[in-house]
C-alpha cells in the first residue's frame, strides 16, 4: 500500500489584527458571522489546503455543524463573497470556496513538501507565485498560462499543460540580466508582478540581495522570480512571527486556544 499523500495544513496563521473584511463580517453579523468565516478557513486549509467545495447539501451540513440555519450561513458567506474573502467567480462557476490569500497561504505552507497537487480550474495565482514543486492538473486558466476560453481543445491533457508552463519558464530564463546585476534573470512582466505584490523598493533591494549571494557563492537559480519571492516572503514571514510571539507571550490567564475560542464562540450564538 502507498504511503498516503498529505494534501490540507495542519495549522494557519491567524492574524491578532483582522482587516476591514473580516470587521464588516462582524459588524454586520455579530460574533456568528466571524465565527462561520473562520470556521470555513478551517474546513479549507485542513481539507483540500486552496479551497473547499461549498454546494447546497455541504451549505447545509456546515450550518448543522455549526447549530446556525442554512440560510443564516449562506447569507454570511454570500457577504463574504461581496466583500471579497472569497472569489465570487470561481464559486459561481464550480461552487468553491477560496482565495488569492488563502491559495497563496497554502503555498507558503506547503512549499517544503516534495509534490503538491492542485487542480488548474482553481488556481488565482500567477506563475511567479506558484512554487516549483506544484503539479498542475487539468487547464491552468489562472491568469498566465493557458486559458480554457481561448483554446480550440475543450481539455487539454495534463502533461500538455506541465509543458507550456516549463516552456514558459524556460523562455523567461532566456531574458537578460536587469540593470547591473550579473545573474539575477528577469523579464519585465516578471519584474512588474514582483512589484505589484512587494513594492518596488523591497524587489530592488532583494534583486540586489540575491545578485550579490549569487555571485559570492556560486549559487545558479533555476527561476530568479520565485527565488527574489521567496526570499522576500522568508523575511515577512519571521515579521510576523516575531509580531504574533507578543500576542503569545501575554500571562496565562489570558490566553485561549482554539477549541475553548470554538465553544465561546458557540456558546455566544446560542445565547442570541
Amino acid at each position: 500500500m502507498g504511503r498516503h499523500v498529505k494534501v490540507g495544513l495542519d495549522y494557519f496563521f491567524f492574524d491578532v489584527y483582522c482587516d476591514d473584511k473580516l470587521k464588516l463580517i462582524e459588524a454586520e453579523f455579530g460574533l456568528k458571522g466571524f465565527a462561520v468565516i473562520v470556521k470555513l478557513w478551517q474546513r479549507i486549509y485542513a481539507e483540500r489546503g486552496y479551497y473547499c467545495e461549498f454546494d447546497e447539501e455541504v451549505a447545509l451540513l456546515f450550518a448543522d455543524s455549526v447549530r446556525l440555519s442554512s440560510s443564516a450561513v449562506s447569507e454570511i458567506v454570500r457577504a463574504a463573497i461581496k466583500r471579497g474573502i472569497f472569489d465570487g467567480e470561481l464559486y459561481d462557476k464550480y461552487k468553491i470556496l477560496t482565495s488569492h490569500g488563502i491559495q497563496k497561504r497554502y503555498m507558503d505552507g506547503t512549499d517544503k513538501r516534495v509534490r503538491v497537487d492542485i487542480d488548474g480550474r482553481y488556481l488565482l495565482l500567477s506563475l511567479p507565485e506558484i512554487n516549483e514543486n506544484v503539479h498542475i492538473n487539468g487547464i491552468y486558466d489562472g491568469r498566465n498560462a493557458i486559458s480554457d476560453s481561448r483554446n480550440t481543445q475543450s481539455r487539454v491533457d495534463k502533461s500538455r499543460v506541465d509543458k507550456i508552463i516549463v516552456d514558459e519558464r524556460r523562455e523567461k530564463e532566456t531574458a537578460r540580466p536587469r540593470g547591473t546585476y550579473k545573474h539575477v534573470v528577469l523579464t519585465d512582466k516578471q519584474y512588474e508582478n514582483l512589484t505589484l505584490e512587494f513594492g518596488d523598493k523591497a524587489v530592488d533591494d532583494y534583486i540586489s540581495r540575491v545578485d550579490e549571494y549569487c555571485e559570492s557563492s556560486g549559487k545558479v537559480y533555476s527561476n530568479y522570480a520565485v527565488t527574489v519571492s521567496r526570499w522576500i516572503k522568508a523575511d515577512r514571514d519571521k515579521e510576523k512571527k516575531m509580531r504574533r510571539s507578543r500576542f503569545n507571550n501575554y500571562e496565562p490567564e489570558n490566553q485561549m486556544d482554539w477549541d475553548t475560542l470554538d465553544e465561546a464562540i458557540l456558546d455566544s450564538m446560542l445565547d442570541e
